[in-house]
C-alpha cells in the first residue's frame, strides 16, 4: 500500500479536455439523429405545429417510449439544433423540417438511416424502446459484487476521464473548514488526491467496493498521500455509513442512478453528516429546459444505455436534495462542462 505505482501528476493539464470530451460524446449525434427518424419522432412533431409543439411527456406518450429516453433523446436533439424548447414544448428547427421529415424533398434520411445494423445504434434503440440500460456495469456496482479484473478496468476507465476534472474541483471549491472528506463511490480516489493535494489541512476517505479499495491503496494512491487517504469498504446503497466526516462528495454518481435510488443516497448522506456538513455532487449538468447542452445531453444518452440513470439539472438535483433535507442548494461551474452542487445539512 502507499506506494504510489501509477504516477499522479503533480499539476493539471495545461489546457482542458473539453475537445476530448466533444469527441467522445460525438459518437452519439448520429445514433440519436437515427433512432429518431426510426421512431417518427420528427413527423410526429410536425404533426403537432398547430398545438405549438409537444411536452416531453406527450412526446413519450405519443411515440411510446419512456420518460427516462425520451427526455434524452429531445436533449440531444435540442443541442444539435434540430430541435427547440420554448414554454415546455419542442418543436422543429428549419433544418429539421427541410432534411428530416419524410416528405421533403431535401429528406437526408435515406443516408443517415443507411446502416441499422451497427452495434451502437442497436443498444440505442433496445434502450430507447425498453427505457432501460442495455449494457454496462451498473448492476455489478449495485450488488457490490466486482471481480478483481472489472474493477481494474472500469476504475482505469474512470481515473482517464475524471483526472482533469479533479484538478480543477481541487482548484475551485473552498474547503477552508473541512478537515475529513468523504470520496463516495470515489473509484480511484482521483478527487480526493486532488482536494488533499490542495488543501494541506483535509485528509481524505475513498469509500469503494472492496476490489476498488485494493487498487486504490495498491497502485492509484500517491506515495506523499499515505498518511492523509484511506479506503473504507462497504455498499454504498445496503450498510450504513461512516461519520465524523465534514464534506460527502460525489463524482459521477447520482447520474448512474434512478431519481428514487438518489433521494435514497442522499437521505444515506443526511443521516451520516454533522450539522452544517456538506454534500457535494460533481456532474455534468443538463441546462433547466432540457434541450442541452449537446455534451451533457449525449452524456446522458450514455447513461440511458449503460446505468439506470441521467444527466440532471440543476433544478432536479435540488429536488432530490431538498427532498432528504438539505439546504442552500447551488452550482458552482468547475470545468467547461462539470458543476459542483452543493447542499447544506442544517
Amino acid at each position: 500500500g502507499g506506494s504510489g505505482l501509477l504516477p499522479f501528476p503533480s499539476g493539471s493539464a495545461t489546457v482542458s479536455d473539453k475537445l476530448v470530451w466533444d469527441v467522445w460524446m460525438s459518437q452519439h449525434h448520429l445514433t440519436v439523429t437515427t433512432v429518431a427518424l426510426n421512431l417518427g419522432l420528427f413527423d410526429w412533431l410536425h404533426g403537432k405545429r398547430a398545438a405549438g409543439g409537444a411536452t416531453a411527456t406527450e412526446v413519450a406518450a405519443g411515440l411510446s417510449t419512456g420518460p427516462r429516453s425520451t427526455e434524452a433523446v429531445l436533449a440531444v436533439l435540442g443541442g444539435l439544433g434540430f430541435l427547440r424548447c420554448c414554454g415546455g414544448k419542442f418543436t422543429l428547427t428549419e433544418e429539421a423540417r427541410n432534411f428530416l421529415l419524410k416528405d421533403s424533398p431535401f429528406f437526408w434520411g435515406h443516408m443517415l438511416q443507411g446502416d441499422k445494423s451497427g452495434d451502437a445504434y442497436t443498444r440505442l434503440l433496445k434502450a430507447v424502446e425498453n427505457d432501460r440500460p442495455s449494457a454496462g456495469a451498473w448492476k455489478e456496482w449495485q450488488d457490490g459484487e466486482l471481480s478483481d479484473e472489472r474493477a481494474a478496468f472500469l476504475t482505469a476507465e474512470m481515473h482517464s476521464h475524471s483526472l482533469t476534472a479533479a484538478f480543477g474541483v481541487g482548484a475551485a471549491v473552498d474547503f477552508s473548514g473541512v478537515t475529513r472528506f468523504l470520496d463516495v463511490a470515489g473509484g480511484s480516489g482521483v478527487f480526493t488526491f486532488a482536494v488533499c493535494r490542495a488543501n494541506e489541512g483535509v485528509s481524505g476517505t475513498v469509500l469503494e467496493l472492496p476490489a476498488v479499495c485494493r487498487l486504490v491503496e495498491g497502485k492509484y494512491r500517491p506515495a506523499d498521500l499515505a498518511e492523509r487517504v484511506d479506503t473504507t469498504s462497504l455498499n454504498m446503497f445496503t450498510e450504513d455509513w461512516p461519520e465524523g466526516y465534514q464534506v460527502h462528495f460525489f463524482s459521477n454518481i447520482f447520474h448512474d442512478w434512478s431519481r428514487e435510488q438518489c433521494v435514497g443516497l442522499a437521505r444515506s448522506s443526511f443521516k451520516a453528516l454533522p450539522s452544517g456538513g456538506r454534500i457535494m455532487l460533481h456532474e455534468m449538468l443538463l441546462n433547466d429546459a432540457k434541450d442541452g447542452g449537446l455534451t451533457a445531453a449525449c452524456f446522458s444518452i450514455h447513461m440511458l444505455i449503460h446505468t439506470p440513470g441521467k444527466q440532471y439539472s440543476l433544478e432536479d438535483l435540488r429536488s432530490i436534495l431538498g427532498e432528504a433535507g438539505f439546504v442552500d442548494v447551488k452550482a458552482q461551474a468547475t470545468h467547461p462542462y462539470y458543476s459542483i452542487v452543493t447542499g447544506t445539512k442544517p
